[in-house]
């Protein structure tokens, strides 16, 4: 064994011998001259530089699972894009493709920037000085896109039902043949203008779910059992209803035409004061319709209405609409879709 010792030793000194004769002892005492150098006058650095590594090192060794963990999905990651570098390749080959369109209509896609560009300073031209407009437009806009989105539960029930009705006769109604259109027209005197506020319209039809807007029997009005409990608090204002009112209107007498002429002439225009006559009476002792109920200080001008109540006085809230028990109209107590009899009991029932 000592011999095979003495050997490698021998072996290991002529190997460093051999490297020994290879080092230029002239350029190694300026390598080592110039290291010197280098460190001379930096021995704090080169602490503060090992005191940081160990830093370093003392919060890498708690996560040094996490950093093997890490090194281990690694694998997954490189298999993942290996199996996918064909798919990655054919991709860059397309995209090479995809230039060397690009470069080929060079100018055609320098003529599209320069129409986009032109495009965006004729909208700026156009939108800037409308700035205010257009939030004004949209601040105008909000009342009717509050009352679209209060009845958006009808939209869906009235075009069904409209459809519903073309689909069962709608088509066939007016003519059925698309081309011509059955009327039935007659004359009737005219009505009185508009007048403010007397014509104002009652609008306050509720009934749906909650007193919300609903769809009623729609969209199928052939399935209207139950009748929908409705609310119709609508009408014409404090005017006379033009319905049961048979007067004339006033002006009785107007033509508008001869603005049109040549020489522009103002409007014929007759009658102008007469106001519509009394409606009639619904039965007798009862108010023609349109007629005052009550004097100025309360008192009922005709029987059976109730005492005015005092000025002033809070109006009877009542139950909220849609809120009114469903109660069935039928002169004969009978549904309108009859129930199946009721079965006699077994004593009063005839023998077979």
């Amino acid at each position: 064994k000592s011999r095979n010792v003495s050997t490698e030793v021998n072996t290991v000194f002529q190997n460093v011998v051999a490297v020994l004769n290879q080092i230029d002892t002239a350029k190694l005492n300026s390598t080592l001259s110039a290291l010197a150098e280098g460190v001379r006058g930096q021995g704090e650095r080169i602490g503060q530089a090992t005191t940081d590594a160990n830093q370093v090192l003392l919060e890498l060794n708690p996560r040094s699972e996490t950093i093997r963990a890490d090194w281990q999905a690694l694998k997954g990651f490189n298999d993942a894009y290996s199996g996918a570098a064909q798919d990655i390749l054919t991709v860059l080959n397309a995209a090479s493709t995809t230039s060397a369109t690009i470069t080929s209509h060079t100018k055609q896609l320098d003529a599209l920037l320069l129409a986009t560009i032109g495009l965006s300073n004729s909208g700026i031209s156009l939108l800037a000085p409308n700035q205010a407009n257009l939030i004004n437009a949209i601040n105008v806009l909000e009342p009717t896109t509050n009352l679209l989105y209060k009845y958006n539960p009808e939209y869906t029930c009235l075009l069904v039902g409209a459809k519903t009705l073309l689909d069962t006769g709608g088509y066939e109604a007016p003519g059925g043949n698309g081309r011509t259109l059955v009327l039935d027209v007659g004359l009737a005197l005219g009505d009185d203008p508009y007048h403010y506020p007397d014509n104002l319209p009652v609008i306050g039809a509720k009934g749906g779910p909650g007193g919300k807007p609903g769809c009623g029997s729609l969209p199928d009005v052939a399935k209207n059992w139950p009748v929908r409990n409705l609310v119709t608090n609508t009408g014409f204002g404090t005017g006379i209803d033009w319905r049961p009112n048979p007067g004339i209107g006033f002006p009785a007498w107007a033509n508008y035409l001869p603005v049109t002429r040549a020489v522009p002439e103002p409007p014929s225009i007759r009658n102008l004061f007469g106001g519509p006559a009394v409606g009639p009476i619904p039965y007798p002792g009862a108010p023609a319709y349109g007629a005052d109920m009550y004097a100025p200080d309360g008192t009922p001008l005709w029987p059976g209405l109730p005492t005015a109540p005092p000025p002033m006085a809070p109006r009877d809230p009542g139950p909220t609409p849609g809120s009114e028990p469903f109660i069935v109209h039928s002169p004969a107590q009978m549904q309108p879709t009859p129930l199946p009899p009721v079965p006699l009991p077994l004593e009063a029932a005839p023998s077979p």
